[in-house]
């Protein structure tokens, strides 16, 4: 029981973690409005939430949340995929593929965010992270036994 049911456990972790990431993405494409909303909360420090853009501005914010969100449905359909494919073979190119993926995004985005004093979405990343960090590290030595 504890090999197929963690391995399933983990593997469902990630799907979800991938379909809420999913969900969001859809909001930023589908919804703008409301994330510009959320957003602005975010970084309050640095945009009051009531400002008032202007209309060409608004629009413009509106069109890059829905870029995206796209580029988030398609990166997080990818890694749903992934967990439900090679990584639930047990295949480490699965293991390997989500790590690198969400192990990039994660250094990228958050040196670059803390570059830019935005520390709120450094925060918001280490959510993220945290969410694939925890299922990566605990199937680490499912994928990677050690030697003997």
């Amino acid at each position: 029981m504890g090999t197929s049911f963690s391995k399933i456990f983990w593997r469902n972790w990630l799907v979800v973690a991938s379909a809420g990431w999913i969900i969001f993405g859809l909001c930023m494409l589908l919804l703008p409005d409301v994330m510009q909303l959320f957003f602005n909360r975010l970084f309050k420090r640095v945009l009051a939430a009531d400002l008032p853009f202007s209309p060409a501005a608004t629009d413009y914010i509106n069109f890059t949340y829905g870029v995206l969100g796209a580029v988030m449905v398609g990166w997080f359909t990818n890694l749903l995929l992934i967990a439900l494919g090679s990584f639930s073979r047990g295949e480490q190119a699965g293991w390997q593929t989500i790590a690198t993926s969400i192990g990039l995004w994660f250094t990228l985005d958050t040196t670059y965010s803390l570059c830019n004093d935005y520390a709120e979405n450094a925060l918001l990343n280490l959510l993220a992270f945290a969410m694939f960090a925890i299922p990566l590290g605990a199937t680490y030595r499912k994928f990677y036994p050690p030697s003997e």
